[in-house]
């Protein structure tokens, strides 16, 4: 099943939502094909992610902290040869612009990052898939930008090697925590910064641990990290835009093949697509292609569970571009879109 959430609501100038929540399709693996099966209703569903276990999806609203944006989970089924997603728990979130979640290995915790109000919201996960939040963790600083970066903005969370990592576009950073007893406390030594202005938004780890890969969403660079003791070190920037390129940069997401051999960007002032190849010895990148979203602002993208598809949702086009990879040479060709998904935010896929 394919998984796709959309803006439906005015978010700033850049974003006038016009979708209807979650569309959710079945998905063909071997063609790399999708039909469109329903929709959930909700609100700005700039998120999304979905537990095994219990066979529930989470999602969130990116909505200011003033009109209290929520964290849904609806349990997966199917009755009568049809599919439902069925509403079990809401919770609030304490905080304005909820962007990003991710869920732990085996299930049991939720971190959700809140761009605006800078902290990330922390649930424990109980044996029906229900929510309870469990802790607050907010960042403070600024960065050299100052029409972007006035203040701590959490872009990302993500559970890595029993830590959890957030990322924040304010401070050009991604911060470390590690559980002591029941609370997260900060891990000085796991911290990355990026360059000043950067504007550390998404990353990812290689799957040996020894590296990870930043992106830079106000300079569309890729940062790469290598790991030293028990840190990282920055070795190496990688940008994603030509010399001659004149306009605002935003890159919007990052993703990595299983192996660790490939790496994949999206950036949406120039609707590409950025495909690098790492260097096994030393982590390090180089650009092997680049080409158009197949549409037009690709805020998101996402490799299939078999490594054979790269999907991208075009928030201003309204369609969903499908990409064949070329697992030998992790290059991607387009090989279809599908149409009226209108303002997709982001995607993600789970077994029937």
């Amino acid at each position: 099943m394919l998984l796709i959430g959309t803006y439906t609501e005015k978010v700033s100038d850049e974003i006038v939502g016009k979708g209807e929540g979650i569309y959710f399709l079945s998905w063909d693996s071997q063609e790399g094909n999708a039909n469109l099966k329903g929709h959930i209703p909700a609100v700005n569903v700039s998120y999304m992610a979905f537990a095994p276990t219990y066979q529930c999806l989470y999602t969130l609203e990116e909505l200011p902290h003033a009109r209290l944006p929520k964290l849904s989970v609806y349990k997966y089924n199917i009755k009568n040869e049809q599919t439902e997603y069925t509403l079990i728990d809401r919770q609030d979130i304490n905080g304005g612009s909820p962007c990003h979640m991710d869920i732990t290995e085996n299930n049991n915790e939720l971190a959700i990052a809140c761009y605006t109000t800078g902290n990330a919201e922390i649930y424990s996960i109980d044996d029906l898939g229900k929510t309870k939040h469990i802790q607050s963790v907010t960042h403070i600083g600024q960065g050299p930008n100052r029409s972007r970066q006035e203040s701590a903005h959490m872009h990302m969370a993500l559970y890595q090697n029993e830590k959890l990592y957030l990322a924040d576009l304010g401070t050009d950073s991604i911060k470390a925590y590690k559980k002591k007893g029941e609370k997260y406390v900060e891990a000085p030594e796991g911290e990355m910064k990026t360059v000043p202005g950067s504007g550390a938004r998404h990353f990812v780890f290689h799957p040996s641990g020894n590296f990870a890969y930043v992106l830079g969403e106000l300079t569309s660079e890729v940062f790469v990290f290598a790991k030293v003791g028990s840190g990282f070190k920055r070795i190496q920037t990688v940008e994603l835009l030509p010399d001659s390129f004149k306009g605002m940069p935003s890159a919007a997401a990052i993703r990595i093949a299983k192996n660790g051999n490939y790496i994949y960007v999206s950036e949406r002032t120039t609707s590409l697509i950025t495909v690098l190849k790492t260097n096994p010895a030393n982590g390090t990148l180089q650009i092997i292609q680049q080409l158009s979203s197949g549409g037009k602002t690709p805020r998101d993208i996402n490799i299939n569970p078999t490594g054979n598809w790269l999907v991208v949702p075009n928030q201003d086009s309204d369609n969903i571009a499908i990409f064949r990879i070329d697992k030998d040479k992790g290059t991607v060709t387009i090989v279809r879109s599908i149409q009226n998904i209108r303002t997709p935010a982001c995607l993600i896929w789970h077994e029937d």
